[in-house]
């Protein structure tokens, strides 16, 4: 599998809350939506900050798109 994750930025915690991940779940859910309708490039998310695709091609271009969002920072997995 071809992967890319998501680097977020931190967030300010709140004492005796343990560290929640809805929030960056979300944001990738919300990625990988955008890149299916607009791009038509399929995607699996195995947790809240990593994006799989199907292809080397498909993770490239997707890339390219993630890379203008300022929310978070895309970063190649081997």
């Amino acid at each position: 599998m071809y992967r890319v994750k998501l680097i977020y930025s931190t967030r300010p915690r709140i004492e005796r809350f343990v560290r929640d991940t809805r929030y960056e779940d979300v944001l990738t859910q919300t990625a990988c939506t955008k890149l299916l309708l607009n791009h038509n490039i399929h995607t699996t998310q195995p947790d809240h900050c990593t994006i799989e695709f199907e292809s080397d091609r498909d993770r490239m271009l997707a890339m390219l798109k993630l890379s203008e969002s300022t929310l978070y920072k895309a970063r190649l997995v081997d």
